[in-house]
């Protein structure tokens, strides 16, 4: 889950645009892709990585939460350990690298760890929402999605050429 309808494109179906060499992208990765407003039903206690908790804590970022896709594993490494811990934590908030590295502002970015919410999927909610966009394959969500990709330098192509 992401702040903006960018931040959202960033840390999912374009979560490796940085490391493209070829700039393109079919059409079908964005089949059936929604962005819409959640909120939660029950409280959630989240690991808080956001840059100004890493400068309190005097970590720098990279160190958590700017690295780059080969060293992903060492991130989901990170993950797995605030999940194994005894706070019993519901998930991680932090500030998008996606965003940062598309020059974008600072966007915060959430994923819940599925078995720590109490209520599982009823635990998050369809909520109105003036940001939302949408389905990201028409309308508002298309020109969100669209502006983003020119931004970016990438190319949409058809599934079937």
């Amino acid at each position: 889950m992401a702040k903006t309808p960018h931040a959202a494109l960033l840390e999912t179906v374009l979560r490796d645009v940085g490391d493209w060499v070829v700039r393109e992208v079919s059409e079908a990765r964005f089949y059936g892709q929604l962005h819409v407003g959640l909120e939660t039903t029950e409280t959630l206690d989240v690991a808080d990585l956001r840059n100004s908790t890493l400068t309190k804590l005097n970590i720098p970022r990279p160190a958590i939460a700017s690295s780059a896709q080969e060293h992903y594993p060492c991130t989901r490494t990170i993950a797995k350990a605030i999940h194994a811990s005894a706070q019993n934590l519901a998930g991680i908030v932090w500030h998008s690298r996606q965003t940062e590295i598309s020059h974008r502002p600072d966007a915060e970015t959430l994923v819940l760890f599925a078995d720590r919410l109490a209520k599982g999927r009823d635990a998050l909610a369809l909520t109105q929402s003036l940001t939302a966009v949408g389905s990201i394959g028409e309308g508002a969500g298309r020109i969100v999605l669209d502006e983003l990709l020119e931004d970016l330098g990438v190319t949409v192509i058809s599934p079937l050429s």
